[in-house]
């Protein structure tokens, strides 16, 4: 699991609280209904900071809800200034869509659309793709949200689909064309 600095402060944060309430890893781990392994994951980083936990946590320690609103402002603050007001928007929404010409090439616009623009380039329809590695993009949502998946391993060209129809339409692209539209996309983390 990547350390974030931030996130390995909260974990120090976390042992040295309990440490200074004289507790093991053990014993709060019964007062907060965790194993004590999860509670040396959580401080280690080698499972993520969760903030059920972290409230109990706070709860046991009585810190009146530091950690978890430390977890919240680590988790404000490590999202790029201008997409912080589509957070909250992205976590009440049921789906999302978006639609920018600039950011999307047309192509990945309407089914219809990429159809006519590639008949001369090739729509995968005619590809061997059964050696393709395919990757699904990192901001895919666990209830199947709007997802592409790109297989970049085929020589001379790369592959894209919708993940959820994989055994739908692929759109390909030379190497030199997608690297140009990743290197335009802006990158969530």
């Amino acid at each position: 699991m990547t350390q974030v600095p931030t996130l390995t402060f909260l974990r120090e944060q976390l042992r040295r609280a309990r440490q200074a309430r004289g507790l093991s890893q053990e014993e709060l781990g019964k007062l907060v209904n965790y194993s004590s392994s999860q509670v040396s994951a959580v401080e280690t980083g080698d499972r993520p900071v969760r903030p059920d936990y972290l409230a109990r946590v706070d709860g046991v320690l009585d810190t009146g809800g530091l950690f978890a609103t430390m977890l919240q402002l680590i988790r404000f603050h490590a999202a790029p200034d201008w997409f912080r007001p589509w957070e909250e928007i992205e976590r009440e929404a049921t789906s999302l869509r978006w639609y920018g010409p600039t950011a999307i090439p047309g192509l990945l616009q309407t089914e219809a659309y990429a159809r006519a623009m590639l008949a001369d380039r090739g729509s995968g329809d005619d590809m061997d793709l059964s050696r393709a590695a395919w990757r699904k993009a990192s901001r895919s949502n666990a209830n199947g949200g709007a997802c592409v998946e790109v297989a970049d391993n085929l020589p001379g060209v790369v592959a894209v689909r919708d993940s959820k129809d994989p055994s739908g339409p692929v759109l390909t692209f030379d190497p030199a064309s997608w690297r140009a539209f990743v290197v335009a996309t802006p990158t969530f983390r």
